[in-house]
């Protein structure tokens, strides 16, 4: 069918963007899309209509309200870029865990870890967890060096790798409850303090807080945990002493010590 030059109806415009006619009046009921152009009594979008549904579905990706997506295009409009708006956004969503993935040929691969090369069963179960994963072109990616590196000094003390993965995955479970305590605290008793105004108000704030805040996030969790290491050897030393002086305690016992004559003496004292 040959394109009408006036542009695409609204039915058209739904199916090419895979929407409904009811969710493009809502967005023109709430100034989201500019209204179309008018000829006779139909309406007529073009590809800007396209790109701006485009744009509204990525920010509601994102996380924003259709309030808030109405109030950035406003600003858009005015002449105030969106790019300083996503580089605020960029602060927040930063990835906490800044390590670089490695890539190794599969000869790599097999050389450095032989035991995951070599155990398929072993393999998927780190795959799983995220540590590890194999390219469609036979490449294989670690996603966490740091932590293949301390698995293999385990391994080569004499930790079975699925004890490993077992403290791993118990790991991770109380790192997201820690993790999502901490994220409560921070929407409940922080969050509503800071967001306020319209979005190039507080997205700066909010974007320079969390930066602030990373690093002090982390030396905190760090603290807590050297503080609880240094707990737990405390115990194992007193344990330690605790089996030393009862293991030596028999040895002051032997005949001809010096406690047993101690002990005479006394009981000859007491007969006189």
């Amino acid at each position: 069918m040959k394109a009408d030059p006036n542009g695409m109806t609204i039915d058209e415009l739904a199916r090419r963007t895979r929407t409904t006619t009811r969710t493009l009046r809502l967005y023109q009921t709430r100034a989201l899309l500019p209204p179309p152009r008018i000829v006779g009594r139909v309406g007529y979008y073009t590809e800007m209509h396209v790109n701006r549904l485009i744009l509204i579905e990525r920010l509601q990706s994102r996380g924003f309200s259709l309030a808030g997506i109405a109030e950035l295009l406003k600003m858009w409009e005015e002449g105030k870029g969106l790019d300083e708006l996503f580089g605020f956004e960029a602060k927040l969503v930063q990835p906490w865990n800044e390590e670089t993935p490695e890539d190794h040929s599969p000869e790599e691969f097999a050389a450095r870890y032989p035991d995951l090369f070599h155990d398929a069963t072993l393999f998927e179960r780190v795959r799983q967890f995220g540590v590890v994963e194999k390219l469609e072109e036979g490449t294989y990616r670690v996603t966490s060096p740091l932590l293949m590196s301390f698995g293999q000094e385990l391994v080569s003390k004499g930790v079975p790798v699925n004890i490993i993965m077992d403290e791993l995955v118990a790991l991770r479970a109380d790192s997201r409850r820690t993790a999502k305590r901490f994220i409560n605290v921070f929407r409940t008793h922080m969050l509503p303090n800071m967001v306020q105004g319209g979005p190039m108000e507080w997205l700066p704030r909010l974007a320079n807080y969390v930066t602030h805040m990373r690093p002090a996030v982390r030396n905190m969790l760090v603290s807590v945990f050297a503080n609880a290491m240094d707990l737990e050897i405390q115990g194992i030393a007193e344990e330690t002493r605790a089996a030393l002086e009862e293991e030596a305690a028999p040895e002051s016992d032997q005949p001809g010590d010096a406690s047993d004559e101690a002990r005479v003496n006394a009981t000859a004292g007491g007969r006189h």
